[in-house]
């Protein structure tokens, strides 16, 4: 669908922190949006309160066993249908602009494919993650550490149709490195300030 950003949140016993981030995406100034959620087998935490939210924006998948992170992002890619993919984890939350900012980022330049952005500690810190914003210089951090901060990207839809998938095998450690690894190959990368 045009413009629609698919939302993707993997969770694993974090229903506080997803209850907090849920709402930082329903509260953005992009409404386009459907969120969707995979509880990857949670053993503890009350995710009850999922019901209470509208089903056409916020849609939820229970895994019958716990499978990882990496499997879990790919399921989740499958169930994506959205133009752009956005990454959120369940204890993290997005700024109200976020959206519309890397949505307009992607729209205003089309030969980039996936965006970043710095990203704040927590949510009373005043500490700032910074990361190379070129194409160039995320390449070459890319060779010796990790500067693509998962929860902040926003990409467009290009893994179903590509088969570009997290390896599994990486499990619950650098799944996502290793996917900006392979990525910075093909595909061509920013990050906002």
């Amino acid at each position: 669908m045009h413009g629609l950003v698919s939302i993707l949140i993997p969770v694993h016993n974090h229903a506080e922190g997803l209850k907090r981030c849920i709402d930082s995406c329903l509260n953005q100034d992009y409404s386009n949006i459907e969120i969707i959620i995979l509880n990857d087998a949670s053993t503890e935490g009350d995710f009850s309160f999922i019901k209470t939210l509208d089903p056409t924006k916020v849609k939820y998948h229970l895994a019958p066993k716990q499978q990882g992170i990496a499997a879990s992002r790919n399921q989740l890619l499958t169930l994506a249908t959205g133009e752009f993919i956005a990454w959120i984890d369940a204890d993290d939350y997005m700024l109200y602009n976020r959206i519309s900012k890397q949505v307009n980022y992607l729209n205003l330049h089309p030969n980039c494919d996936l965006v970043g952005s710095f990203m704040f500690e927590n949510r009373d810190s005043k500490t700032l993650y910074k990361c190379p914003t070129e194409h160039a210089a995320i390449k070459a951090c890319l060779t010796y550490k990790n500067c693509q901060f998962q929860p902040s990207v926003l990409s467009r839809n290009f893994y179903k149709e590509e088969k570009i998938l997290y390896n599994n095998r990486f499990g619950n450690i650098a799944e996502d490195y290793d996917l900006w690894s392979r990525l910075i190959k093909q595909k061509q990368f920013a990050n906002l300030p």
